[in-house]
């Protein structure tokens, strides 16, 4: 089999947040489009035995972050990740699957028809073990770092205490990277390790896309420029929208209440806080507290 590329780390495509992490794999072998690999990465995680309420909400965080260009990085394991890699799919984005065997096989074998959907639809799969590396319990703590050093952050969606999805957390915690997790029931078992997450400041509790989305925006680092640059381009559907978010972006620094919307919009009261309310939602904006907004730039 001689359809894949090898990167060793002194490689122009190696991916540059690879670079960072304390132990970056010495190659990587990868099949696909390796454009991926410099694209904003963001990981998401969890059980091999997910509930339907965790599969719902794999697949709303998964198409909103689609939805704002972000690759979604997973690990084509049964469970929330395969889910991840499917829902990013079926809404036209972009998934790259890392394995914990050779590059040459798909493993396990029940998902090899959705590492084929993800090669067909302009994806990639990446390996650290060259062709002929059979799977081994080992090689998957060692593929999570991969997982998490890809990404500019990573969400655990449903995991128990002794899940793998907690090594993928320590491992982007260690990397510096941001971990976000889903909460859920104290006495929920498959939720124990999201809630071990948060109670030790590990992970940061979101509840819909646009919580990640507005946190990634407010980190400094480079690596989020593009990321930044491609969110700010609004999808704005009613006039009233349009016209707030007019004001607010033409007056970068000034922060403005709803009355000050009122007298420059000459919009009614229900127009400007429904537009408020939705512009806040995606991100466009931010809300300082005291009533008072400002564009989010």
């Amino acid at each position: 089999m001689n359809d894949f590329t090898t990167l060793s780390q002194n490689s122009r495509k190696y991916p540059k947040l690879l670079h960072e992490i304390s132990n970056p794999p010495k190659k990587l072998y990868a099949r696909g489009n390796l454009a991926l690999l410099e694209s904003n990465c963001f990981a998401i995680v969890g059980t091999r035995a997910n509930t339907v309420n965790a599969e719902a909400n794999t697949r709303f965080f998964t198409r909103g972050l689609v939805s704002y260009g972000l690759t979604i990085v997973s690990g084509l394991a049964f469970g929330i990740d395969a889910i991840a890699h499917q829902e990013t799919l079926e809404h036209g984005g972009q998934t790259i699957a890392v394995l914990g065997n050779g590059i040459d096989e798909i493993r396990p074998a029940a998902n090899e028809w959705l590492g084929k959907s993800i090669l067909e639809n302009n994806g990639l799969i990446l390996s650290e073990y060259p062709p002929g590396t059979p799977t081994q319990a080992h090689h998957f703590p060692a593929r999570n770092r991969i997982i998490s050093g890809l990404s500019v952050g990573t969400l655990v969606v449903e995991a128990p205490k002794k899940s793998g999805a907690l090594i993928t957390a320590q491992r982007a915690f260690e990397q510096s990277r941001e971990v976000f997790v889903v909460p859920g029931a104290l006495r929920e078992e498959t939720m124990q390790g999201n809630n071990h997450l948060i109670a030790n400041d590990v992970a940061r509790l979101v509840r819909t896309p646009e919580d990640i989305i507005a946190h990634l925006r407010e980190q400094p680092a480079l690596f989020l420029e593009p990321l930044i640059k491609k969110t700010r381009e609004p999808r704005l559907t009613t006039q009233a929208q349009k016209q707030v978010f007019n004001l607010l972006s033409k007056n970068p620094n000034t922060p403005f209440d709803p009355d000050n919307v009122l007298k420059k919009t000459k919009l009614s009261i229900v127009e400007v806080s429904v537009a408020l309310a939705y512009l806040e939602l995606k991100g466009h904006i931010k809300n300082l507290g005291y009533g008072q907004y400002m564009c989010a730039t």
